[in-house]
């Protein structure tokens, strides 16, 4: 075989991020970098995160559709993605199916049925005056040309057991993959979607609206592969998860464009009520999972 190694942009690339997509570089014949229009794409992760709280749906939107685009445009017939969506523990009734589900990256829906960032799309041409053009990255392809082509999509880790743990020694041994240099704030690792500042926030927003956060996307991985027990996990997340971030606040404030007061009124309007509560100026978890051992 002869993989073509494809990039879709970090929102903001870390230095660690940068180097080791180098190093990938390197060892890939001919690899594609896909840079987003940053004036359309900052629109976008900002409107995201005021509307929804979800700063990362304009970024997912382009990742799950740039691969098959590409395989469009190319005549390339077969897609391979990485995890299951069944390794983060959801659409278990599908862990036993090696295909993508299209709806992934295709839909009839009309442009008054599309939705970016909380906005229609329509709304975001007329209002905020973008082109279809230039929205053409995060916006699906019609399920008529994806079923002419004939393009398969399947999931690696249905044909290889998936572990983050192991993955990402396999990649150190294998490649010149380099760990962050300190522990990664809100988890305990230094290895996991460390490439773009905005996975901070990401997580942050996620604990925000789930009462759930990095290190327990860490954690209940490594359970399930036998790394870590669900008491150390639980002790774990108690540690680190919901840390507030620090380290690449100002920048990421900055590439939204909002001030620190606009910031936390945003992040305080998404909590829901029966997962946290306000003691003494603030704000807690009305039921952590570490009071329930």
């Amino acid at each position: 075989m002869k993989p073509l190694l494809v990039t879709w942009a970090p929102n903001i690339i870390t230095k660690i991020g940068k180097e080791n997509l180098l190093s990938w570089q390197k060892i890939c014949k001919n690899p594609i970098f896909i840079k987003q229009n940053q004036k359309v794409h900052r629109l976008l992760t900002k409107l995201a995160f005021i509307n929804l709280c979800h700063p990362f749906q304009p970024f997912i939107l382009g990742q799950k559709n740039v691969a098959p685009k590409l395989a469009l445009k190319k005549g390339i017939k077969l897609v391979m993605f990485g995890e299951h969506d069944a390794e983060f523990g959801m659409m278990m009734n599908t862990k036993n199916k090696p295909d993508l589900d299209i709806s992934h990256f295709c839909s009839d829906k009309s442009l008054d049925e599309l939705y970016i960032g909380g906005v229609k799309v329509n709304d975001l041409i007329s209002k905020y005056k973008l082109t279809l053009k230039e929205l053409s990255p995060y916006l699906p392809l019609s399920k008529k040309n994806f079923y002419s082509a004939n393009i398969k999509f399947h999931y690696y880790s249905y044909y290889k057991k998936w572990n983050f743990h192991d993955n990402y020694y396999y990649a150190v041994k294998n490649s010149n993959f380099k760990p962050n240099n300190v522990r990664i704030e809100g988890s305990y690792d230094k290895y996991a979607s460390m490439d773009d500042k905005l996975d901070w926030l990401h997580f942050y927003t996620f604990y925000t609206k789930f009462g759930m956060g990095r290190a327990t996307a860490a954690s209940d991985q490594e359970i399930r592969s036998g790394v870590i027990t669900r008491d150390e996990a639980i002790s774990l997340v108690k540690r680190f998860d919901g840390e507030i971030i620090e380290e690449y606040l100002n920048d990421i404030l900055k590439y939204l464009g909002v001030s620190k007061k606009r910031f936390n009124q945003i992040i305080d309007k998404f909590r829901p009520s029966h997962l946290w509560k306000k003691e003494k100026g603030k704000w807690k978890l009305r039921k952590p999972i570490w009071n329930s051992l």
